[in-house]
């Protein structure tokens, strides 16, 4: 990645933390947020979340691309029986 983008040695992209206890949760986030400004923290909820979405943004866009074929499948058999 440093060939890339010189600016990511020695930098982590992320980091993961195991915690005993869902409990620990609020104040692990509230010290690692406060460790530098910047630090975008995220459970793994809100990962799934992300993902979710991004999976039901595809299935939107198959279920729009299947439309449009059968209408020109449609529109196609309308001039092929015009002629």
């Amino acid at each position: 990645m440093e060939t890339i983008n010189p600016l990511t040695k020695n930098a982590a992209s992320s980091i993961h933390v195991k915690v005993k206890s869902d409990k620990a949760i609020p104040d692990v986030i509230a010290k690692i947020s406060g460790l530098q400004t910047g630090f975008k923290v995220l459970k793994w909820e809100d990962y799934a979340g992300i993902v979710r979405s991004l999976t039901d943004s595809f299935n939107i866009i198959n279920v729009i691309l299947t439309i449009i074929d059968l209408f020109d499948r449609r529109h196609y058999g309308f001039h092929r029986n015009l002629h």
